[in-house]
């Protein structure tokens, strides 16, 4: 069921249907989806070491739960995907906190990637984030001189995450 009361179908037609879904999944699902330890999707909703907080509702005492839309599923998944690849959670925070992100922006990545380039700065690679370029040579253009590029295929990722979330409403059922 989508929020306008309907049948969640008929909003596939919006490019932007993916943020109508109502759906929420608990920490357990999210890391069955991710397939990733529930205690990292814990640890990162209370802020170790990354802070990423429940949308459709935060536990609060005992015997409450979080509860996941499918963009937290999304944010934690990029989080997870640049861990593994070994991102400080510096800069996983720096991302995770751009306005963009807060603000829904995910919709129009679903197609897109985000180049991340790293600089050296005082002796650390510093990096930056370009999100909505098309390729890497517009990348270049902007930042001369980059020592490290690296490129995430949020669309790719965010397939993958709503292939398995499909699998798991299967099961619900």
């Amino acid at each position: 069921m989508d929020v306008n009361g309907g049948n969640a179908e008929k909003s596939r037609s919006s490019p932007d249907h993916i943020w109508l879904r109502t759906e929420v999944f608990t920490i357990g699902e999210v890391a069955q989806i991710l397939a990733i330890p529930q205690t990292r999707v814990k640890n990162w909703t209370i802020g170790r070491p990354l802070w990423i907080i429940p949308t459709v509702r935060m536990a609060a005492g005992k015997g409450s739960r979080n509860l996941y839309s499918i963009r937290d599923v999304y944010a934690i998944a990029v989080a997870n995907h640049l861990i593994e690849d070994g991102f400080t959670t510096d800069a996983i925070r720096r991302l995770l906190g751009l306005d963009w992100w807060k603000e829904g922006g995910l919709g129009p990545l679903l197609r897109k990637n985000i180049f991340i380039t790293a600089n050296r700065r005082e002796g650390w690679l510093a990096p930056t984030f370009h999100i909505g370029l098309t390729s890497w040579r517009d990348c270049a253009r902007r930042e001369k001189g980059a020592v490290s590029k690296y490129i995430l295929d949020v669309g790719s990722l965010m397939r993958l995450v709503d292939k398995k979330a499909a699998k798991l409403r299967r099961r619900r059922k």
